[in-house]
């Protein structure tokens, strides 16, 4: 029996990323809820010509800044107009489900009435080009190659039925589920997060989402951790280095 999901996603200027998220979920979701936060690309073109998209410029709108409290709290709350759904997909645009050896509906089918929560493996994707083909991002070679990233091991697939909060903290790296809680773990369940296209694609991205900081961000995420700035606040030599270093590390996925 196929579940109900309910898809629940963030935006802002992802033209290059959107075909393939929404290429994964349209054949399973009920809905996908794009809250978008002031895009200026073909994004919402390309929202659009899917018919269970709904293309949310409202509730996310921030006056062009990136405000990550409001992004936090629009994360713990805007999935339980889907109490009636059985899954719920709450992540960001660049962060792909994937299970080895089964496609990802199959698998949902089999497992989404005896779990409430799904914990992935998470692998920072490095590639060495943005994505132009057809089909699912990981079709092509070139993207399933990465490094693995405990952090991401993000908790952003469970159900709506069972769990009464997820309390997602800032970045939604950690939660504190509340309710019936029965994790789903597997070797073969990932989250592959297409951060790192290429060098480039990484260094211009940071740069515009560094312009978009608010002064919540500058205070509280302008700091040193492990001898490295937040991500966002590293210049371009910095993050050409890490590419550097991430790409000599990577390992073919699957």
């Amino acid at each position: 029996m196929k579940p109900i999901i309910d898809v629940y996603t963030f935006c802002w200027n992802e033209e290059i990323r959107l075909p393939y998220f929404l290429r994964l979920w349209n054949p399973i979701a009920r809905t996908i809820t794009i809250f978008d936060n002031g895009s200026s690309d073909n994004s919402e073109n390309i929202a659009k010509s899917y018919s269970n998209v709904i293309w949310n410029t409202k509730d996310y709108d921030t006056g062009g800044i990136l405000h990550e409290p409001t992004l936090t709290s629009l994360k713990n709350n805007c999935w339980k107009k889907s109490r009636d759904a059985d899954l719920v997909f709450v992540g960001d645009i660049d962060e792909i489900l994937f299970y080895k050896n089964k496609t990802l509906q199959d698998f949902l089918s089999q497992t989404y009435n005896k779990f409430s929560l799904f914990q992935p493996n998470a692998y920072d994707i490095i590639s060495t080009d943005t994505p132009k083909h057809q089909g699912m991002i990981y079709d092509h070679e070139d993207f399933k190659f990465g490094c693995p990233d405990e952090q991401y091991s993000k908790i952003c697939l469970f159900s709506p039925k069972s769990i009464k909060e997820i309390n997602y903290n800032h970045g939604c790296h950690k939660c504190k589920p509340e309710g019936d809680i029965k994790y789903y773990s597997s070797d073969d369940f990932y989250l592959l997060h297409y951060h790192w296209l290429n060098c480039d694609f990484a260094i211009n991205r940071r740069i515009q989402v560094r312009k978009r900081y608010s002064d919540w961000a500058y205070k509280h995420q302008y700091k040193i951790k492990h001898g490295k700035k937040g991500r966002y606040f590293r210049d371009e030599e910095e993050i050409k280095s890490d590419y550097q270093r991430l790409f000599a590390e990577r390992i073919k996925i699957f």
